[in-house]
């Protein structure tokens, strides 16, 4: 039985724009242009995070908020609700809400 390769080979159309970005990067990082491509992509994928964004409704208010926190830091989010069922939950994960 033959061995599969452990990678794959793909014909890639990219900007050229993105292209000059992409051999600076690996100019600077002192390796290939296909090894920027592979670290930036494993980076992307290691730090995604599944979110439930899809679909709002489904997605807990106090959970939406966290997730903007977390992502953007405190002092990037002002939220105005007038909405008293949301109140508990702005307490919940401790936002103030903007005057």
């Amino acid at each position: 039985m033959e061995e599969e390769e452990p990678f794959k080979r793909i014909t890639l159309r990219i900007p050229n724009a993105l292209h000059a970005k992409l051999q600076t990067s690996a100019v600077l990082a002192t390796h290939s242009q296909n090894a920027e491509i592979i670290a930036r992509l494993t980076q992307t994928y290691e730090d995604a995070r599944p979110t439930r964004l899809s679909n709002p409704d489904d997605f807990p208010v106090g959970e939406l908020i966290q997730e903007l926190i977390e992502r953007y830091g405190p002092e990037r989010i002002c939220i105005r609700i007038g909405n008293p069922e949301i109140e508990d939950t702005l307490k919940a994960v401790d936002v103030k809400p903007h005057p």
